[in-house]
């Protein structure tokens, strides 16, 4: 890792926060921070979290079968006509594992392959399935902080993930973060049933970018700004730049390697709780 690029604790990062606020002006827009979701705001990843329990409990319906197939077909697996909803899930699962299913189709596919299940009874599984894994345990204190120093200081905060809409919706309840506030995988829904297509485009790499636009609205003459952006995935690094405070939180390898090109970047490697509440 470049020598140049600042390592900061989460006591620094609030700081540099405070001072982007000050200097904000009403030309910038909305304060708005913007972050990533797994292993930013806590440890692991909501999104296989609730598909491998999917899988456990062998709930994949009917209704998606069609369209697993399609998928099945493109990563080049032989699809027969007794293959089930259930066994074309976990075949792609497992090509994704090896690295053979491209990351945003597979990442969509886990929204979508709840098709045949209401709104309702994906939350309930997906309440069910983080309590089960102690989700709330796996917060990052650091990140917590940050959330509340925003919301104290009435900043809206967006979360901006590759998981499905539904997860991270449930899995932000613990920030009181609301599902407005929510940009993910969504698949279309239907009378309040989920449907086996998207609703809209990936919230994948360039496509984080694309959700904070939509989410905060087009500004003639004007790019988007955001007063601070978290992340851990080169993924967000797009996101990352648009942001006076960019934060890489236990960054990946991948993401250490480019933070050279994010002007500001600090690393966060422990995103503990703040001095005075620990």
């Amino acid at each position: 890792m470049d020598a140049g690029i600042a390592r900061g604790t989460t006591d620094e990062v609030l700081g540099r926060l405070e001072r982007a606020f000050a200097g904000w002006s009403e030309d910038d827009g909305p304060r708005v921070v913007a972050t990533d979701a797994d292993q930013t705001l806590w440890d692991g990843d909501v999104g296989f979290d609730l598909f491998e329990a999917l899988l456990d409990a062998r709930g994949t319906r009917a209704e998606a079968r069609a369209a697993l197939a399609v998928e099945a077909e493109a990563c080049g697996l032989s699809v027969k006509p007794g293959d089930d909803a259930h066994a074309l899930a976990a075949r792609l699962y497992e090509v994704f594992e090896a690295g053979g299913y491209e990351e945003s189709r597979a990442f969509a596919m886990m929204a979508w392959a709840f098709a045949g299940w209401s709104e309702d009874e994906v939350r309930g599984f997906a309440d069910r399935t983080f309590a089960r894994l102690r989700l709330e345990e796996r917060v990052r204190p650091g990140l917590l902080a940050v959330v509340r120093w925003a919301q104290a200081h009435r900043v809206r905060v967006l979360v901006v993930s590759a998981s499905p809409q539904l997860a991270v919706e449930r899995a932000v309840v613990a920030f009181d973060i609301p599902p407005a506030d929510v940009m993910a995988m969504c698949p279309k829904v239907e009378a309040g049933i989920v449907q086996p297509s998207m609703a809209a485009p990936p919230t994948y790499g360039r496509g984080k970018v694309l959700a904070v636009e939509r989410a905060l609205g087009a500004r003639a003459g004007g790019a988007t700004k955001l007063l601070a952006a978290f992340g851990d995935s080169v993924y967000d690094a797009d996101m990352m730049r648009l942001s006076v405070v960019p934060v890489a939180v236990t960054p990946a390898p991948k993401l250490l390697a480019v933070c050279g090109s994010i002007p500001g970047v600090v690393v966060l490697d422990q995103p503990v709780a703040p001095v005075g509440q620990r």
